[in-house]
């Protein structure tokens, strides 16, 4: 019974000893190509395209800025410039990419036209001398400049910079079992 045993453990290592093994590595073999990134930064361009076209369009169509007509247009298309692109990023599965998306949507302009009313007052003070006027009137091209360039700058941001996905690295695993008089040996390799 012994025996038996010993013949049949003896048996299995010869067998799996003859087994074909995965081949690790040949030297003539490319070494495998890092997962590659996709960019789906067209669709967050396609929404940002449509929400500014709603807001310019009920801006400048109803005329509705501190005149009490309707905003909802317009107010529309802020929601959509807002939280259009964060929720591109949330259907792609990045919930820390949509967090930088709406924290760029939402501070970029606003930003932008504190920088541009800033450096607009400070152009007009420098230009005439302080003359209030001329702070008041470049103070506001650059307000709106500002705002226009932190606009568009969070599209491109959000676009080019968040817009990429990588899919998640390919992981193999290959099990060993070798089984000899005395003793018994269990593995697990693979690529990570």
């Amino acid at each position: 019974m012994v025996r038996s045993r010993a013949l049949s453990a003896a048996s299995i290592v010869i067998a799996l000893s003859f087994a074909p093994a995965p081949a690790l590595a040949d030297e003539d073999e490319a070494p495998p190509r890092p997962p590659q990134k996709t960019w789906y930064g067209w669709q967050t361009l396609i929404v940002d395209a449509a929400a500014t076209t709603i807001a310019v369009d009920g801006l400048f169509r109803h005329a509705c800025l501190g005149t009490g007509k309707d905003c909802t247009e317009m107010d529309v298309g802020l929601a959509t410039f807002a939280l259009g692109a964060p929720a591109v990023h949330l259907a792609h599965g990045s919930a820390p990419k949509a967090g930088g998306s709406l924290a760029l949507h939402v501070l970029g302009p606003p930003i932008g036209g504190g920088l541009g009313l800033g450096a607009g007052a400070l152009l007009g003070a420098a230009a005439t001398g302080g003359d209030p006027l001329a702070m008041t009137m470049l103070g506001a091209v650059g307000l709106v400049l500002g705002v226009g360039a932190g606009w568009l700058g969070a599209i491109a941001v959000d676009s080019l910079a968040l817009g990429y996905a990588t899919p998640a690295p390919r992981v193999t695993l290959q099990p060993s079992i070798a089984i000899v008089p005395g003793r018994a040996e269990a593995g697990v390799g693979g690529t990570f």
